[in-house]
C-alpha cells in the first residue's frame, strides 16, 4: 500500500519527512523499500520552502530486509518485498491521524493531502509536478482508483499523488535526523569542524559544506524537527557519516531515496518555447557583454535560432557572478536555468560554456629596426618611427587569453537549488546498486 503524503509544514517549522518516522514508529505494518523524499518543481510561487513531498510503502514485507534508520533506540528496517496489502481505509485513517496532530493547519499557505493506493500512480504525473504548473483538477483522473483526504484547499494532494507516481530511474539518497519534540523550536547546534572532517572522509556525499561563504549545508536555516540531513550517493556511506558529525542529540533517523541531484525538474527548450514558472536548458549564444547593476545582479542575453531572451546571475549567487561576468558577445553556452512571471529573465542554476569567441586587443606597432614603439602619422596615415622613419601601416592585433575556458560551472552550494545536479554528477551514473531493497 502506497502513502503520499504534502504540504504539512509550514515556513519557520514542522517538516513533512518528519512524519515518515511518526508512520515508521507506530504502524504494526512494516516498510517495503526505502521512504521516498521527492523534490517537486522548485518555481511554485506558492511552495513552502523546498516542495518536497514524501510516499511510503507499507504491507506485511517478505525477502531481503536492511536496517534504515532508528527510533529512539530502537532500529527501523525494510523489506525487499511486499507479502500482503493492509486495508486502505484503515490505513487512511491512520496516517489522518498524525498528519493531524503534526501538520501546521494555523499557516495559511498550507493544505495537507493524503493519498493512500494499492495501485501506483502513473510516472506521468510525475514529470508533470516536477516541471509543470498544476491544480487539483489537473490531478483528479489519476486519484481515481485511491483513498484520499484533503485539507482546506487540498493543494497538498497533488504533491502526495506525485510523490507515489516517482519512479527513480536517476536517484540520489539523504539521511535526516530529527530532534525530539520538545527541542523544536530551540537553537540547534552542528559543529563545524566535524561537517568538513566527513566531507573529507567520505567521498560519496555531496553539498556538506560551502568551502567559498564557510556556511554548513547540512542544517536547515529554519527551526524544523530536523537537526541536519547528509545527502550521498552510498547508501552504506551514509550512516559512516552520520558517525563524524558532531552535534546537539537526536532521538530518531531515517534514510530515504530521492530526486534531490538529478534535473528532473529541467526541460531541454527553445526560447521562444518558454513558459513562466518552468526550469530550461537553453543553448544559445551571447549578444552582449554581461553588466552587473545596483543591488549586484549581472545580466545579459542570450539568442537562438528563435528569439531572444534577458538571462541573469542574481547577487545570491555570489561567486558565480564573477564567472557570469567573465562571457563575451559570440560565446557558445548553454543555460540552465528558471523563469518566474512574464518569461522575461532566465535565472541561471548553471552554465556550460560550449567555445568561447576570440578576444583581441590592438597596440602602436614597434620599429623593426629600432625596437622602439612607432607614433601615429596622422589619422588614417598608419605609423612611423620617430627615430629611423621606418613605417608601418595599422595597429597590432593581439589576441587576448580568456580567463575562462569550455566547461561546467555552477552556482555555490549556498544557492543551490535541492533538484539541481551538481557538475560533478554529469555524465555519470549515481544510482546505488548497493541498495537491496527498492
Amino acid at each position: 500500500m502506497w502513502i503520499g503524503i504534502d504540504d504539512t509544514d509550514g515556513p519557520k517549522g514542522m517538516c513533512t519527512t518528519y512524519l515518515a518516522i511518526k508512520i515508521a514508529e507506530n504502524t504494526r505494518y512494516d516498510l517495503i523499500g526505502l521512504p521516498r523524499l521527492v523534490r517537486l518543481n522548485p518555481n511554485i510561487p506558492w511552495k513552502t520552502r523546498g516542495n518536497a513531498a514524501i510516499s511510503i510503502r507499507i504491507g506485511k514485507g517478505k525477502g531481503e530486509k536492511i536496517k534504515i534508520g532508528n527510533v529512539k533506540g530502537k532500529d527501523i528496517f525494510a523489506y525487499s518485498h511486499i507479502r500482503e496489502e493492509p486495508d486502505p481505509e484503515s490505513i487512511l485513517d491512520y496516517v489522518s491521524g498524525i498528519v493531524e496532530k503534526y501538520a501546521l493547519f494555523n499557516v495559511e499557505k498550507t493544505s495537507p493531502g493524503i493519498v493512500v493506493t494499492e495501485k501506483k500512480i502513473s510516472e506521468k504525473l510525475y514529470w508533470m509536478a516536477v516541471r509543470d504548473v498544476l491544480s487539483f483538477d489537473d490531478i483528479e483522473i489519476f486519484l481515481k482508483k485511491s483513498h484520499y483526504r484533503g485539507y482546506k484547499r487540498k493543494l497538498g494532494l497533488i504533491g502526495a499523488a506525485s510523490a507515489i507516481s516517482w519512479r527513480p530511474k536517476k536517484f540520489t539518497l539523504e539521511l535526516l535526523t530529527y530532534l525530539s519534540e520538545d527541542k523544536w523550536s530551540q537553537e540547534r547546534f552542528v559543529d563545524e569542524k566535524s561537517v568538513i572532517e566527513m566531507d573529507n572522509r567520505i567521498k560519496t556525499t555531496f553539498e556538506n559544506y560551502d568551502y567559498l561563504n564557510r556556511k554548513i549545508m547540512i542544517k536547515p536555516e529554519t527551526l524544523t524537527p530536523v537537526l541536519y540531513g547528509i545527502r550521498g550517493t552510498d547508501f552504506h556511506d551514509l550512516e559512516n557519516a552520520m558517525k563524524i558529525v558532531r552535534s546537539d542529540h537526536f532521538d530518531s533517523y531515517i534514510i530515504f531515496k530521492t530526486n534531490q541531484g538529478t534535473d528532473d525538474h529541467i526541460i531541454k527548450g527553445k526560447i521562444s518555447n518558454i513558459r513562466e514558472y518552468r526550469s530550461y536548458m537553453i543553448k544559445g549564444e551571447v549578444i552582449e557583454k554581461p553588466r552587473r547593476i545596483p543591488g549586484g545582479h549581472v545580466l545579459f542575453r542570450i539568442s537562438d535560432s528563435t528569439g531572444i531572451i534577458n538571462v541573469a546571475a542574481y547577487d545570491h549567487t555570489l561567486q558565480f557572478r564573477e564567472i557570469i561576468e567573465k562571457l563575451e558577445s559570440g560565446d557558445k553556452i548553454v543555460i540552465y536555468g528558471s523563469v518566474k512571471k512574464y518569461n522575461d529573465t532566465l535565472n541561471i542554476e548553471k552554465i556550460r560554456i560550449l567555445s568561447l569567441s576570440e578576444k583581441y586587443e590592438y597596440e602602436n606597432p614597434k620599429c623593426p629596426v629600432c625596437k622602439k614603439s612607432m607614433e601615429s602619422a596622422g589619422r588614417g596615415k598608419g605609423f612611423r618611427c620617430r627615430r629611423c622613419g621606418t613605417y608601418y601601416p595599422e595597429k597590432i592585433k593581439i589576441r587576448i587569453e580568456r580567463d575562462i575556458k569550455p566547461e561546467y560551472y555552477q552556482v555555490p552550494e549556498i544557492a543551490r537549488r535541492h533538484l539541481s545536479m551538481p557538475v560533478e554528477f554529469i555524465g555519470k551514473n549515481i544510482n546505488d546498486s548497493s541498495i537491496p531493497v527498492p
